[in-house]
């Protein structure tokens, strides 16, 4: 699994995480996934970013999107209704 946060005004990517090589979060469960969504969200504090668009690529928001989704938010992300946002 991964997460990118973009800037989509500039076409830039400003952080990337995933499970690929992560060890023992590795994988595509639950599990994983809400791990994965811990990691992005420090990742994403690492840069001044605090807002974000979830754009969900086609999947449903549901299962391990979901996981990941509520694991940024309880990290410290904030869900924007519309726009990319590092303030």
């Amino acid at each position: 699994m991964y997460v990118q946060f973009i800037d989509d005004e500039r076409a830039v990517t400003l952080a990337a995480v995933s499970t690929s090589g992560a060890g023992a979060g590795a994988g595509h469960n639950l599990a994983a996934a809400a791990e994965l969504g811990g990691r992005a969200a420090a990742e994403a504090a690492a840069r001044g970013i605090r807002r974000v668009v979830v754009d969900r690529g086609g999947h449903t928001y549901h299962g391990r999107v979901q996981a990941l989704v509520d694991a940024a938010t309880a990290s410290g992300l904030t869900k924007s209704a519309e726009g990319t946002d590092k303030t």
